[in-house]
């Protein structure tokens, strides 16, 4: 295919750049061009100039397949396209990342004239991740319905339950918050947890009553206590999680009625094959009391403790238990570690795929987890494509490049001829508050917040997203000198920064706890 990258002057060294490097890696499937306008920066470019700067070179031109325009020029390029009888589309909006709009036509897509590259296929990935889960959805053998959900026996689709921590009971509206956010995240099914020694049935009653009314998705219990089971069942509550042998006489009652999560009655020093044994005997047992709708979790045990025999367990049983659905708990490993949750969710989605998981549970107990839901189900869609193209989850959108980039962008830095070079961290900090702008963030509305401070008294607040807008609006009410600007967009950016990825922000001090070893592992 021959296409040809229209750009600007300024962006011309970084084109080229990219071009040679395409060249190299795709050979002769692939001819590339360049066409620079003459303007300072491809933004500026627009539809009239193209057209013209196309009139003159049209004999160039219909030589190449596609043309590519910047996808930051404004205006849409279809007229252009039918005007001169060749294919024209935007590009991405940074050269860097052409490769990705390259990948697409290669691959038999069509982009848009409209929006760039990556923006529409982003839309356009949207729609077909919603036609991928309507074929699985049509395609999977049901094993029971919990409420209005059908839960496959054997996955994909993977149905994913969300539980509300217990130390968020005391305060029901959190919860309702909690729940509405988690299905807007994606779960499927809201499991209420609560604490070994809980005993609070009729707040479990009343919180499991608002929940059935309010919300479209059947709602589950994670207790161990009867009472609590009991208040949860009779009140709407279609699941209960962490049934084992123990138990199963207590709630018989209710054999029938709901749907139950099956685990071993202990998994300290058990093995893969011994957790599945007991699993076996125990759902055939369970059938034979009238069970009918079961869903086995063998228990991931956390890291270092059991998380192998933990999947080895699973995997027996997707083998060998073929009429129950299986439950992945991801709680025990995404908790109990101290690393990125997204990149371990990630994982856990591929090996859940891979084992034929039907439901894959996630809590978001501690700060570090929040987001988890979220995560959970990206990391589901990725695996869901990737299924699909037979292709391990790389080179997919969406995926879960959150604080690391696939590959760096490309932008040019003009360099002076005097260079100073600043060996020292050195910026002004709040030492004293008779004069000065105190930043922080509101967790709860996700907002930076600057304090405007005039002779030790809070003079304003302003409140946004955007730290371009909060320093714009400091500077028009408050004459700021050069270095303390300098030192307050410093602050604003490194507060937008922590609001956006959930990092807590406190003013001079760093976002990230990185030491000098991973700094100098990130040196290319």
């Amino acid at each position: 295919m021959k296409i040809l990258i229209v750009t600007g002057k300024f962006a011309e060294p970084i084109v080229r750049d990219v071009v040679a490097e395409l060249t190299l890696k795709y050979g002769t499937a692939l001819e590339l061009g360049v066409l620079v306008i003459n303007v300072p920066v491809a933004a500026l470019i627009t539809p009239d100039r193209l057209m013209n700067e196309f009139k003159k070179r049209y004999e160039f031109i219909k030589q190449f397949d596609v043309v590519l325009v910047p996808g930051l020029m404004k205006g849409d390029v279809m007229s252009i396209a039918k005007s001169l009888g060749i294919r024209i589309f935007k590009g991405t909006k940074y050269v860097g990342d052409v490769e990705i709009a390259i990948e697409a036509l290669l691959s038999g897509n069509e982009l848009s004239t409209k929006v760039a590259a990556e923006d529409y296929l982003r839309k356009k990935s949207r729609i077909i991740i919603d036609e991928l889960v309507k074929n699985l959805e049509k395609r999977m053998k049901i094993a029971f319905n919990v409420g209005n959900l059908p839960i496959p026996l054997r996955g994909p689709p993977i149905r994913l339950f969300a539980e509300i921590p217990p130390g968020t009971l005391t305060n029901e509206q959190k919860v309702m918050k909690l729940a509405k956010r988690f299905i807007q995240c994606g779960t499927d099914l809201i499991v209420i947890g609560t604490s070994a020694d809980s005993d609070i049935p009729d707040k479990i009653e009343r919180i499991v009553k608002k929940l059935v009314t309010i919300l479209n998705v059947p709602i589950g219990i994670d207790s161990l206590n009867p009472r609590e089971i009991e208040a949860a069942i009779s009140s709407g509550a279609e699941l209960v999680m962490n049934l084992s042998k123990s138990f199963l006489e207590t709630y018989k009652d209710f054999a029938d009625k709901v749907a139950f999560v099956l685990v071993p009655e202990s998994t300290r020093a058990s093995s893969a094959e011994g957790r599945f044994k007991e699993l076996f005997e125990v759902s055939r047992q369970a059938k034979e009391m009238g069970y009918r709708k079961l869903i086995l979790n063998p228990v991931i045990s956390p890291p270092l403790f059991g998380m192998i025999e933990g999947l080895v367990a699973l995997r027996l049983s997707s083998r060998y238990i073929k009429e129950y659905p299986l439950l992945v708990d991801a709680s025990n490993i995404t908790e109990l570690i101290d690393a990125d949750s997204h990149g371990i969710h990630a994982v856990l989605a591929s090996l859940a795929i891979e084992i034929g998981a039907s439901a894959i549970l996630v809590t978001e107990s501690s700060w570090k987890t929040k987001g988890s839901v979220f995560e959970m189900k990206q990391a589901l869609y990725m695996n869901y494509i990737a299924r699909a193209k037979h292709s391990p989850p790389i080179d997919i959108t969406p995926n879960l490049l959150i604080m690391k980039e696939k590959r760096p962008k490309k932008w040019l830095i003009p360099i002076a001829r005097e260079i100073l070079h600043i060996s020292e961290t050195s910026i002004p900090s709040r030492t004293e508050l008779k004069d000065a702008v105190i930043i922080g963030v509101d967790k709860e509305r996700n907002e930076i917040i600057a304090t405007i401070i005039e002779k030790g008294t809070p003079k304003i607040s302003i409140s946004s997203k955007y730290a371009l807008n909060i320093g714009k609006a400091v500077n028009k009410i408050k004459s700021i000198d050069p270095e303390h600007a300098l030192y307050l967009g410093y602050e604003l950016c490194k507060a937008e920064i922590a609001s956006r990825i959930g990092r807590s922000y406190v003013q001079d001090e760093d976002i990230f706890n990185l030491s000098n070893e991973f700094s100098l592992c990130m040196d290319y």
